[in-house]
């Protein structure tokens, strides 16, 4: 979902891009005899930019960027043979962040865009690289309050990106560590209002202290109704009074308040 600088409400689908006014629901869909329709029925993700434009992330189609004044679709897509486009057409995350620029997790690296221009500037994972993104398919993404962006990964854990440097820092699960991520499958990333990440995997949610770079692991625990109702986090999101909303696969859905863990 998405609010654009208008009013309206958009929600990206399985099966098209629909917008709210309040009382009525406009569709809008793919249509193959028609270069300016949505590129892909199959939405992920959506996000405005600091000039109020909608971007929409499809699953296969690549980004489409809404022109309003036409109800026109513009589409960016993989290119194989220029690397300043997309690195795919498989986009999962995408965030807009205060420069202008939009970055945008696909299932084969970190984007980041100019959306006047299109050109796009990709980060890749290497293991065999310190400093580069810690897994390939990107599945989330975080800007936080300073500026930092935040890569959750379904194959390599988190990643923090200082955009100054370009450098990334890993965070990923160890076995052996208590202190360490408890999955390395990321679905989810939000931030309280004391600076602490919150991180939602498939083994369980984690808080992140980012001044000592270890975790607190949250596990469901049958025994206990008013604990974590199911380990496999989707969603995560902070309301206005602080509290975290936690989406899950097969509990549903709670409301935790970070303050008690003070």
């Amino acid at each position: 979902m998405a609010q654009d600088s208008t009013g309206y409400i958009w929600l990206g689908t399985q099966d098209g891009l629909n917008r709210f006014d309040g009382a009525d629901l406009t569709v809008y869909k793919h249509d193959p005899d028609d270069p300016d329709s949505l590129s892909s029925n199959y939405i992920n993700a959506l996000a405005v930019d600091s000039k109020g434009r909608l971007w929409i992330a499809t699953n296969g189609g690549g980004l489409d960027r809404f022109e309003t004044s036409t109800g026109h679709f513009i589409r960016y897509g993989y290119d194989p043979a220029d690397e300043a486009s997309l690195s795919s057409n498989i986009l999962n995350a995408i965030v807009a962040d205060a420069q202008g620029d939009l970055w945008i997790g696909a299932n084969n690296g970190l984007n980041r865009m100019d959306p006047d221009s299109g050109a796009v500037v990709r980060y890749q994972s290497d293991p065999r690289r310190p400093g580069t993104l810690s897994g390939t398919n990107v599945s989330a993404l975080h800007m936080a309050g300073d500026g930092i962006i935040w890569v959750g990964t379904l194959d390599g854990g988190l990643s923090r990106l200082d955009p100054t440097t370009g450098s990334f820092t890993r965070f990923t699960s160890e076995p052996q560590q208590p202190g360490s991520l408890s999955s390395n499958t990321v679905g989810a990333i939000a931030e309280d209002s004391q600076g602490r990440l919150w991180v939602g995997t498939d083994v369980g949610l984690n808080r992140l202290d980012p001044g000592t770079g270890t975790f607190v692991r949250y596990a469901a625990d049958p025994e206990n109704a008013q604990g974590l109702a199911d380990d496999s986090i989707l969603e995560l999101l902070r309301d206005r009074s602080g509290e975290l909303w936690i989406g899950t696969d097969g509990g549903g859905l709670q409301r935790y308040n970070p303050s008690s863990d003070d």
